[in-house]
Parts: structure tokens; sequence; C-alpha cells
């Protein structure tokens, strides 16, 4: 029976190459694994206490995000529960506020409180009777000047800021009546409308409406003298039981100076009046016709009269 025929490889040169290339690979790898248990049977305790140092600094920092995340929140929450009704709790609402900005170091929330602040302290000085409150209108300048030097490269930062200040000036005039605010109010208006940064969004559109009103806004304004308060007059009451229906409410100024002129004359008379003397009445007046027989008549009474004498 015959044999099957089996082939043997024919090696070649390139394939003597390959093989040895492949056992020299295998051969570095070798080597390398040796060494690295080499180095981690001689440097392993360091490398385990490295990477648990980073583990935990990995942990804190994730929980300093979560916590600094978790802060943030409380702040946006507690600054939209804020507000300002009126004059009173508008200040305690607003130094809040100016707690949270003093206190915070994100940029967001560090702008968006910072231009609520600057625009409820102009309500509220706006809210000051007669004239606007100066304290509120400082606090409103003092915001707006410090959006203005930490965000000078932000838009809405830049015009909301000018336009803040430009209004707050208009205020100062109204208190001191300074013609110096005026131009202070030009110069923030002609930024804003001059300015690259605010091209093409409505801030320019406001200011060059101030800038043409001007003249109307900061003409001098007087106050008109609060009016008196009205007089209450008391009406007069009866004291109870009295019976005599007489009032004891104070009389009339007029009456009360009757009755003293009154008793003052009473008293210059004397305590008793003299006898006053019997008033004769005058005759009538006759007739010229009845004269001579009424003077005959007379003379004969006058004759009869006088006869007993004798």
């Amino acid at each position: 029976m015959a044999q099957p025929l089996v082939f043997e490889p024919i090696w070649t040169e390139e394939d003597m190459k390959a093989q040895r290339r492949h056992e020299l690979r295998e051969n570095d790898l070798v080597h390398y694994l040796k060494e690295t248990k080499n180095y981690l049977d001689k440097h392993g305790s360091k490398i385990v206490a490295g990477t648990i140092v980073v583990a935990v600094a990995a942990s804190v920092g994730l929980w300093l995000v979560r916590s600094r995340s978790r802060a943030l929140g409380e702040a946006y929450v507690s600054m939209s529960a804020l507000t300002f009704p009126d004059l009173d709790q508008g200040k305690q609402s607003l130094d809040s506020l100016t707690t949270l900005t003093s206190t915070t170091s994100d940029h967001h929330f560090l702008l968006s409180a910072l231009i609520e602040q600057g625009r409820a302290a102009l309500d509220l000085a706006s809210k000051g009777k007669p004239a606007p409150d100066r304290e509120m209108n400082e606090k409103a300048k003092e915001a707006f000047e410090r959006l203005l030097r930490e965000f000078k490269e932000d838009p809405i930062a830049v015009g909301v800021a000018h336009l803040g200040l430009a209004t707050a000036a208009g205020n100062d005039f109204v208190l001191d009546g300074n013609p110096a605010h005026k131009e202070t109010a030009r110069r923030h208006l002609e930024q804003v409308r001059d300015s690259q940064l605010l091209t093409g969004l409505p801030f320019q559109t406001f200011a060059l409406a101030q800038l043409n009103n001007l003249n109307e806004t900061f003409r001098p304004v007087e106050f008109a003298p609060p009016l008196p308060k009205p007089e209450v007059e008391e009406e007069a009451t009866t004291e109870p039981g009295s019976g005599t229906g007489e009032s004891s409410a104070p009389s009339a100024p007029g009456a009360a100076e009757e009755a003293s002129s009154g008793q003052d004359a009473a008293s210059a008379l004397p305590e008793t009046l003299p006898a006053s003397e019997p008033v004769t009445e005058a005759p009538e007046p006759q007739a010229e016709g009845s004269r001579g027989a009424g003077g005959s008549e007379q003379a004969e009474e006058t004759g009869q009269e006088k006869e007993p004498e004798g």
C-alpha cells in the first residue's frame, strides 16, 4: 500500500526573518513583565498610597462641586423670594441682596444679583416723598458702578449700568438742583449710544430717546409746602346729673368778652340808686278862640280861691 505524500514547508529567508522578529517580540514582552513585577515589588506600597490619595481628592472635589451647586441654588431661591413692596421692607430686602452679592463667587449669579440690586434700589428711591430717597439712590449707584467694573465686556451689564447711572444722576438733580448732574447723565447716555459693544441692542434706542428729552428731564422742580393740619373743634357736652342743661364746653371768645364787659359795667353802678322825682305832664295847648273864656274862668277860680284868705 502506497504511503501518502507529506509536503514539508519550505522556509524561505523572509519566513525566517519573520519568525525571528516574532521571537524577539516575545522576549521583549517577557522582559517587560519581569521588569514590571520587580518595580511593583519595590514600589507597590507607594503606588497604592498614591491611588488612595487620588481617589480621596476626587471624592472631595465632587463633594465641593455638589455643595457649591446646592449653595448656588439656595442663593437663587433666596434672591427670588425677596420683595420690595414699600420703602421700609424694601430696605431690609435690599440689605439681604447686598449680602448675597458679597458672599457669592459664581459669575452668572453675581451678574444677575447686581442688576437686581441696582434696579430695586432705583425703584425704592422713586418711592421717597416728596423727593427721591437719597440713601437708596446711592445704593443704586454703588451696584451699577460695580457692575461696570466686574463685567465691562458683557453687553447686558454695560447697557444696564450706564442707563441706571444716568437715572441716578437725574435723581441727584432733583435732590440738590446741581446742573453738573445733567452732564453726568449725558456722558453715560452718549457712551451707550456710541458703544460698539451695544450695536443692535435696544439700549441704544432708549439712550437716544433720553438724550432728546434731556433738557425736559433736567428742569428745576419746586415742591409745594405741605398743607396745614385741620383744627378739630370740640363739641359741647352736658355734665350728667346737672339738670340745668348748661354746657360744660367753653364759650366762644365773643360771648366771653361781652360777659366780662357786662360785669364791669354792673360793678361801676352805685349800690343804691336815688329816688326819681315825679314827672309832671305838660298841659295840652288850647285853641285861640277859647283863650278868653278860659282866662276868665281861671281868674274867677283864682278869686274864689283867694277869698278865704281875707
